[in-house]
């Protein structure tokens, strides 16, 4: 996770703002066999393992995060904080080019 300091320093020069909130985020990212595997849960009606991340485990959003600093992490004008992505920019311009790559 980013230090506090490090984010209000990313965004300190900026002037322009988009916060994406992502929907169902964990069910985006596909648990592998074996992850699937220890998931797995007994009930009246069987036995049920589920094959993407589910909201409510320990590693969910440890798990998730460090998906969006592989997918995100790199590009200029956006900052990931847990399920938050905010996209940032000095001016209008520089905010819509960094949305653009982010859309993209």
């Amino acid at each position: 996770m980013p230090i506090l300091d490090d984010i209000l320093h990313d965004l300190s020069s900026s002037k322009v703002f988009t916060k994406a909130d992502l929907q169902n985020e964990y069910w985006h990212v596909q648990l592998d066999e074996e992850s699937s595997r220890l998931t797995t849960f007994q009930t009246c009606f069987g036995r049920f393992r589920f094959l993407r991340l589910p909201f409510g485990l320990n590693v969910s959003a440890e798990i998730f995060e460090r998906k969006i600093r592989e997918l995100f992490g790199d590009m200029p004008g956006i900052v990931c904080m847990r399920d938050d992505i905010i996209i940032h920019g000095k001016n209008q311009q520089e905010h819509d080019e960094n949305l653009q790559e982010f859309m993209n």
